[in-house]
Protein backbone atom coordinates (compact mmCIF):
# COMPACT_ATOMS: atom_id res chain seq x y z
CA UNK A 1 0.00 0.00 0.00
CA UNK A 2 1.43 2.93 -1.26
CA UNK A 3 1.38 6.44 1.13
CA UNK A 4 -0.23 9.63 -0.93
CA UNK A 5 0.23 12.84 -0.47
CA UNK A 6 -3.34 13.23 1.52
CA UNK A 7 -2.55 10.65 3.94
CA UNK A 8 0.46 11.66 4.72
CA UNK A 9 -0.98 15.14 5.66
CA UNK A 10 -3.97 13.95 6.99
CA UNK A 11 -1.49 11.77 9.62
CA UNK A 12 1.17 15.31 10.21
CA UNK A 13 -2.11 17.33 11.05
CA UNK A 14 -2.87 14.53 13.38
CA UNK A 15 0.57 14.50 15.58
CA UNK A 16 1.01 18.44 15.13
CA UNK A 17 -2.45 18.68 17.15
CA UNK A 18 -0.99 15.91 19.66
CA UNK A 19 2.02 17.88 20.14
CA UNK A 20 0.69 20.97 20.77
CA UNK A 21 -1.99 19.50 23.39
CA UNK A 22 1.15 17.83 24.84
CA UNK A 23 3.04 21.19 24.90
CA UNK A 24 0.34 23.14 26.43
CA UNK A 25 -0.51 20.73 29.16
CA UNK A 26 3.74 20.35 30.08
CA UNK A 27 2.97 21.59 33.26
CA UNK A 28 0.48 19.00 33.95
CA UNK A 29 2.21 16.21 32.85
CA UNK A 30 5.79 17.53 34.59
CA UNK A 31 3.36 17.53 38.06
CA UNK A 32 2.32 13.86 37.27
CA UNK A 33 5.72 12.82 36.14
CA UNK A 34 7.37 13.79 39.15
CA UNK A 35 5.30 13.47 42.13
CA UNK A 36 7.81 15.56 44.57
CA UNK A 37 6.40 18.74 42.37
CA UNK A 38 2.75 18.20 43.04
CA UNK A 39 2.98 20.76 45.15
CA UNK A 40 4.89 23.08 43.76
CA UNK A 41 6.09 26.30 46.56
CA UNK A 42 4.53 29.32 45.20
CA UNK A 43 7.71 31.10 47.24
CA UNK A 44 9.46 31.71 44.31
CA UNK A 45 9.04 35.02 42.49
CA UNK A 46 7.11 35.16 39.24
CA UNK A 47 8.42 36.84 36.29
CA UNK A 48 6.38 38.19 33.59
CA UNK A 49 7.29 38.76 29.97
CA UNK A 50 4.30 41.15 28.33
CA UNK A 51 2.21 40.36 30.67
CA UNK A 52 2.29 36.69 30.66
CA UNK A 53 3.66 34.43 33.77
CA UNK A 54 6.71 32.99 32.86
CA UNK A 55 7.07 29.16 33.84
CA UNK A 56 10.59 28.64 35.04
CA UNK A 57 10.59 25.57 34.98
CA UNK A 58 9.53 24.56 31.32
CA UNK A 59 13.08 26.91 29.79
CA UNK A 60 15.61 24.74 28.11
CA UNK A 61 18.83 25.79 27.58
CA UNK A 62 20.87 25.54 24.58
CA UNK A 63 24.39 26.48 23.57
CA UNK A 64 26.08 26.51 27.06
CA UNK A 65 29.48 25.81 27.13
CA UNK A 66 31.52 25.62 30.53
CA UNK A 67 34.47 27.01 28.43
CA UNK A 68 32.45 30.19 29.21
CA UNK A 69 32.24 30.36 32.66
CA UNK A 70 31.18 32.65 34.31
CA UNK A 71 29.72 34.78 31.36
CA UNK A 72 28.27 32.04 29.01
CA UNK A 73 27.79 34.62 26.30
CA UNK A 74 26.69 32.01 23.61
CA UNK A 75 23.76 30.65 26.49
CA UNK A 76 19.75 30.91 25.66
CA UNK A 77 16.78 29.65 25.93
CA UNK A 78 15.65 27.10 22.77
CA UNK A 79 12.18 26.68 24.26
CA UNK A 80 10.20 27.63 27.03
CA UNK A 81 6.10 28.18 28.46
CA UNK A 82 4.03 30.37 29.75
CA UNK A 83 2.42 29.11 33.35
CA UNK A 84 -1.29 29.21 30.97
CA UNK A 85 0.49 26.27 28.72
CA UNK A 86 1.06 28.72 25.75
CA UNK A 87 4.73 28.52 24.28
CA UNK A 88 7.08 31.45 24.31
CA UNK A 89 8.25 32.46 20.93
CA UNK A 90 11.87 34.37 20.40
CA UNK A 91 10.74 37.79 21.18
CA UNK A 92 9.39 36.53 24.79
CA UNK A 93 12.43 34.86 25.36
CA UNK A 94 14.96 37.72 23.74
CA UNK A 95 12.55 40.03 26.95
CA UNK A 96 13.28 37.23 29.13
CA UNK A 97 16.64 37.29 28.74
CA UNK A 98 17.11 40.80 28.71
CA UNK A 99 14.52 41.44 31.44
CA UNK A 100 16.04 39.32 34.13
CA UNK A 101 19.67 38.07 33.24
CA UNK A 102 20.45 37.47 37.15
CA UNK A 103 17.65 35.15 36.77
CA UNK A 104 18.79 33.26 33.68
CA UNK A 105 22.41 33.25 34.93
CA UNK A 106 20.75 31.82 37.98
CA UNK A 107 19.53 29.06 35.98
CA UNK A 108 22.34 28.18 33.56
CA UNK A 109 24.13 28.01 36.78
CA UNK A 110 21.41 25.63 38.18
CA UNK A 111 20.88 23.72 35.12
CA UNK A 112 25.06 22.53 35.71
CA UNK A 113 24.74 21.10 39.59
Amino acid sequence: MEITDTDFEEFFNEKSKDLQWLRSKSEQIKKHLNPKNRDMKKSEPSYYVHGKEVDINSLELCDVYLSEWPQFESASISLGFFIDGSEMNFIDIDEFIESYPVVFHRIIIDSHY
